[in-house]
């Protein structure tokens, strides 16, 4: 039987990879954006109709995610993910040696899993 969205959660996996990466980025203008937001009620009361009022505040805030996305992206890609990772486990010899016990077993089951495959 076939599970529903297997193959879709890697692609969802690094959407919100992107997204926590770009977060960090963004997170200094969401600081103002978000109360703004409230402006679509002061938008409502200068006279702009309540639809067009926060269909704006929406879609602003829709596009400072997709920015911390897109910029998420770029930090992947460029090669600064991988710095800052490196950093992280350079400074804490712990999830270092934890990565690297990780790594090991993973190798491990991969080798088990291609000797049961052939049928030993």
């Amino acid at each position: 039987m076939r599970v529903p969205f297997v193959s879709v959660s890697p692609l969802l996996g690094r959407v919100y990879g992107y997204r926590n990466r770009g977060d960090q980025w963004t997170a200094v203008v969401r600081a103002w954006v978000m109360p703004v937001m409230t402006g679509a009620g002061v938008t409502k009361y200068l006279g702009v109709q309540t639809r067009w009022a926060v269909l704006a505040w929406v879609g602003l805030a829709l596009l400072v995610e997709g920015c911390a996305i897109l910029i998420g992206r770029w930090s992947y890609r460029s090669g600064a993910t991988e710095a800052d990772h490196q950093l992280l486990l350079d400074a804490d010899p712990f999830r270092r040696l934890s990565v690297e016990r990780a790594t090991e077993i993973r190798d491990e089951l991969r080798a088990l899993n291609a000797w049961t495959r052939r049928g030993a």
